[in-house]
């Protein structure tokens, strides 16, 4: 549930599941960054907004939420890590 890494160059975040819309905002406002696909709920995890393909005002320009994921690591049941780039 943590954001882990920031690169202002790249402006890419590395977060954790569980991080929260709100969290991911207040991280990078001084940026003056936001989230491409704002969907109007900041209280929702990433991974409930990736699983919803949420999307917002900006969807029908930006794309939704699913289409901003630059990579995603997956820890299965039987305990194996899958990455995968979104579909």
């Amino acid at each position: 549930n943590r954001i882990l890494a920031f690169d202002r160059d790249t402006k890419q975040i590395k977060v954790e599941g569980g991080t929260r819309l709100i969290e991911i905002y207040e991280a990078v406002h001084h940026e003056l960054l936001t989230l491409p696909a704002v969907p109007t709920e900041s209280h929702s995890s990433v991974a409930g907004a990736i699983v919803a393909n949420v999307n917002g005002k900006d969807a029908w320009r930006r794309g939704n939420f699913g289409e901003q994921v630059v990579r995603l690591s997956l820890l299965t049941a039987a305990g194996c890590r899958e990455n995968s780039a979104p579909m």
